[in-house]
């Protein structure tokens, strides 16, 4: 499947979603975006 966004956090936004799914901050669609943007980015580990 062709990816149609390349997405690059920055360390700081990296934190931000990281922090949003440690406390479950938010709306479950809130912490599930951030699940996916984690998941999509191309300079993190995953």
């Amino acid at each position: 499947m062709n990816k149609k966004y390349i997405v690059c956090l920055t360390d700081a936004e990296r934190r931000e979603l990281v922090e949003v799914i440690a406390k479950l901050k938010g709306t479950s669609q809130k912490v599930k975006r951030a699940h996916i943007l984690l998941k999509a980015d191309a300079d993190g580990p995953h």
